[in-house]
């Protein structure tokens, strides 16, 4: 790093000074540290925006105490004002601390939007050491191409010049790095600026993150330094102690980062309890992560001491013969049943999922839903089992020749799932659809709506041209032409509609009974197809869930 130097007659002012020598080498630590900021630019030449963003970083994204970066104000003020004559106005610097009292880190989701909103290489390469290194801007910057090694898997962190930590790069950033030393080459620092053999700006790493973020939902109000955050947070989840996170990244303040989240735990709990055996299991019990869970190994002996506490555990296993497959696919379902869930009665949720796909419309959300969860059918459509062709997607075009041909599509195309399986058609709609026309008909009775009439038209004609047109017997080809073995029947095939929601004929008084009498009169009285709401087939699903 290139040296920062004063000429003899601004030693000379040092000297003259009231400040003792002591100070003015504290004060000399701040000006090498703007220097490094201002990317090596010549102090005489900083402007005061520079002075003021450096303050801004190290007020918000390093660790430093408030009264350390009042003495950052102090020596500058003193460098710029007494010694160069600026005139620049420090009374208007303030300075802010919002991460100090809760430090927030940034989901993990988040962080991957971030780093896959970032094409340039080299920057995607930053931002993924800062957070999976758990490093400040002034670490990553210091970097040297020899502190690197890809074969050890390890990455040395330098302060002050010295070597005082290493830590894992695993095997996703050491990809990355190998690539990046085979196409940027560099000679130095591992990340350089424009100039050779110089580091990395640290303005523009905090504009590259500045610039990902904007993309990203809900991450407006944070700053790179959250990354650091995040590192700690994610590594906690996956089960490591915190005093151990702090210590590899040379922390020795806990406080900060024990209020992490805001999720500080109050400790209730008196070892002498657990001498005597007389713990409040209320008291003790604590929530494990996700990603914890995935790490959890029990000896033996713990093994037995659970089985003998919790025998409820083997009695359930024995009686459901339940394997670990049937585990992880009843907890999947009771997720996506939450998210159903969600889909259905929170707005916010609603649009929020809404941005996220990229045909905008309502049908297409519930389209991409239940092409994930095609075993809600399996549950919902009558309590007949129900699932997908095999190699298939829920929509399939069913008009024509085979179910690749042109013609209209059905939401969803499914077989009944027996000895022989046979076709059946879903048409999919939107849960805020309205059942009902708006005006009454008569004196106690009601039209239904065009929407719910024009969709029960639509998936007759559909079954009417599909019988027309494909056999009665029709054997299945993957994508690539080849027989799968599998062949479905086309007799009178069932047909349902996913329609609306029966929350339309509730009031603050009761249900209307009027409006929905007329709706139920006209489901239980056409042939087909099956008309089930949403908020039915949602505790269709429910139910058979909890009962399994």
């Amino acid at each position: 790093m290139k040296k920062l130097k004063f000429n003899i007659a601004i030693e000379k002012k040092f000297d003259e000074s009231h400040y003792k020598s002591k100070t003015i080498g504290q004060f000399k630590i701040w000006y090498e540290k703007l220097y490094e900021f201002a990317n090596f630019q010549s102090l005489s030449t900083i402007s005061f925006k520079v002075i003021s963003d450096f303050i801004d970083y190290l007020s918000n994204e390093t660790d430093y105490s408030v009264s350390s970066v009042r003495q950052a104000i102090s020596s500058l003020e003193f460098l710029f004002n007494s010694v160069y004559g600026k005139n620049y106005h420090f009374s208007e610097i303030k300075i802010r601390r919002p991460e100090r009292s809760i430090p927030k880190s940034i989901p993990k989701e988040y962080v991957k939007a971030i780093i896959n909103n970032i094409d340039n290489p080299k920057q995607k390469l930053i931002i993924s050491i800062i957070y999976s290194c758990g490093l400040d801007i002034s670490e990553l910057i210091n970097i040297r191409v020899k502190d690197v090694d890809v074969q050890s898997n390890k990455l040395k962190i330098r302060k002050d010049g010295h070597i005082y930590r290493e830590t894992v790069i695993g095997n996703h950033l050491g990809e990355a790095i190998n690539k990046y030393l085979t196409d940027f080459k560099p000679t130095q620092y591992l990340i350089e600026g424009f100039k050779p053999q110089k580091p990395y700006s640290a303005t523009s790493i905090r504009y590259i993150f500045d610039r990902a973020k904007s993309e990203v939902p809900n991450c407006e109000d944070f700053t790179i330094k959250n990354l650091k955050y995040s590192y700690v947070k994610h590594l906690v989840d996956e089960g490591f102690q915190l005093t151990d996170i702090l210590n590899h990244i040379g922390l020795s303040s806990y406080e900060i980062y024990s209020r992490l989240d805001n999720e500080e735990r109050t400790i209730e709990y008196n070892p002498l309890d657990t001498l005597f055996n007389k713990k409040n299991r209320d008291k003790t019990s604590f929530s494990v992560t996700d990603e914890q869970v995935e790490n959890i190994l029990f000896t033996d002996t713990q093994t037995k001491q659970l089985i003998q506490k919790n025998p409820g555990i083997i009695k359930s296993f024995i009686e459901h013969e339940l394997t670990d497959s049937d585990i992880t696919a009843v907890g999947y379902r009771k997720k996506e049943l939450e998210r159903f869930r969600k889909l259905l009665q929170d707005d916010e949720y609603f649009n929020d999922e809404l941005e996220k796909i990229e045909n905008k419309s309502k049908e297409a959300l519930w389209q991409n839903f239940f092409e994930k969860n095609t075993w809600i059918f399996g549950y919902g459509l009558n309590y007949i089992f129900a699932t997908s062709l095999e190699g298939k997607k829920l929509e399939q075009v069913v008009s024509g020749f085979t179910f690749n041909s042109s013609g209209k599509r059905v939401d969803g195309l499914l077989k009944t799932k027996g000895l022989i399986s046979s076709l059946c058609f879903v048409e999919i709609k939107r849960h805020d659809t309205t059942l009902i026309d708006h005006k009454e008909y008569r004196p106690d009775c009601w039209n239904v709506s065009r929407e719910l009439s024009g969709a029960v038209s639509q998936i007759q004609k559909t079954v009417q041209r599909t019988i027309n047109e494909l056999p009665t017997q029709n054997r299945l080809n993957d994508k690539e032409g080849n027989p799968t073995g599998e062949t479905v029947f086309l007799y009178k095939p069932k047909s349902y509609l996913i329609i609306g929601t029966l929350a339309e004929f509730v009031t603050e008084k009761g249900i209307n009974e009027s409006k929905f009498s007329s709706f139920e009169l006209f489901r239980q009285n056409i042939d087909s197809p099956e008309i089930i709401t949403f908020d039915e087939l949602f505790e269709r699903a429910k139910y058979l869930i909890n009962n399994e």
